[in-house]
């Protein structure tokens, strides 16, 4: 379904061609069947639900909308493989049992894209993502993720290696991790960054914010990690995880158990936090600022809200 007068769409994909490599033929046509190329997405909001398997460069360039919209009866984007660039692009209303808004098995990277109200319906823990789910490698810069939901990981749900980077995430709601959920289970050299990101307002029964597992690598830096709610890890739930938290903000959430702005559960490797500032959590068990299982703490004071340096995030904006 397409608006008046657009172009017709071949594989789902409407628009022209603009040549980005020497090898791109004339004609948007001929996009999917030219790797390197880009697909400049016309203005208007577009019921889509495509699928990728190859390179290619999906992009709006001028300041009007570019709306890719699932229409709330599929996702919206799925890449079966391939390097995939998404760059100024609205993606929602996307429904699906697992990565409702963009499903990922090839290599992904978003830049200024806004990904919101996706929601994967299923009661299989094993089906993350109600933004978007990545089994693969993902990086994220100066996005949005509002408002999605999902059983694991409504705004992101990862493995492999992703890097988040100037993006907002807020207000997904989840069961485990609402706003970010980390799977290193899956694939070996797992590591999750999240650099000079916001993540605020996100709620689930276990890790509000970011709720990770088995993770090789996790590195918090110059972030925050503002007034999110759980039964358990408030801010963060953080699960056999190796853990770096670098000039970071953890304040303002709240668990109705353990772990107001942190929890650390089956300590698997270092916890470290440098520079970073820990203040107004709460939590209705032990905690208040930070959770370690007893046989884990290494000098650590649960119970109460634990400040451990006065140094406030590094502050951006992300324009769409």
């Amino acid at each position: 379904m397409q608006p008046a007068g657009s172009p017709a769409s071949i594989a789902g994909l409407p628009g022209r061609v603009a040549a980005a490599t020497a090898t791109c033929r004339p004609g948007w046509r001929r996009a999917l069947d030219d790797p390197g190329c880009s697909v400049i997405w016309p203005i208007g909001t577009f019921v889509e639900n495509l699928v990728i398997d190859r390179d290619v460069v999906i992009e709006r360039r001028l300041s009007a909308p570019a709306i890719l919209d699932g229409g709330g009866v599929g996702r919206v984007i799925t890449i079966l493989g391939g390097t995939v660039k998404l760059r100024g692009l609205v993606v929602q209303n996307g429904y699906a049992e697992e990565g409702a808004g963009i499903y990922n098995a090839g290599t992904l990277r978003l830049e200024s894209v806004k990904v919101t109200d996706n929601i994967s319906d299923t009661t299989d823990d094993s089906k993350p993502g109600g933004g978007l789910y990545s089994v693969s490698n993902l990086s994220v810069d100066g996005s949005i993720f509002l408002n999605n939901s999902a059983l694991v990981g409504g705004g992101i749900a990862a493995s492999g290696v992703a890097t988040i980077e100037k993006t907002i995430i807020e207000y997904n709601t989840a069961s485990l991790g609402g706003g970010i959920w980390f799977d290193g289970n899956l694939i070996p050299s797992q590591q999750l960054r999240v650099i000079t990101s916001e993540i605020n307002n996100n709620t689930a029964s276990i890790g509000g914010g970011i709720a990770t597992t088995h993770a090789l690598a996790f590195e918090l830096r110059e972030s925050a990690v503002t007034q999110n709610h759980s039964a358990e890890g408030g801010g963060l739930y953080l699960n056999r995880t190796w853990i770096d938290i670098v000039n970071s903000t953890i304040s303002d959430n709240v668990a109705t158990g353990s772990g107001g702005g942190l929890a650390t559960i089956s300590y698997a490797g270092k916890t470290w936090l440098y520079n970073t500032t820990v203040t107004r959590n709460s939590a209705g068990g032990e905690g208040g600022g930070i959770y370690m299982p007893s046989r884990h703490r290494r000098g650590v004071t649960t119970g109460v809200a634990v400040q451990l340096a006065i140094r406030r995030a590094h502050v951006f904006t992300v324009s769409l």
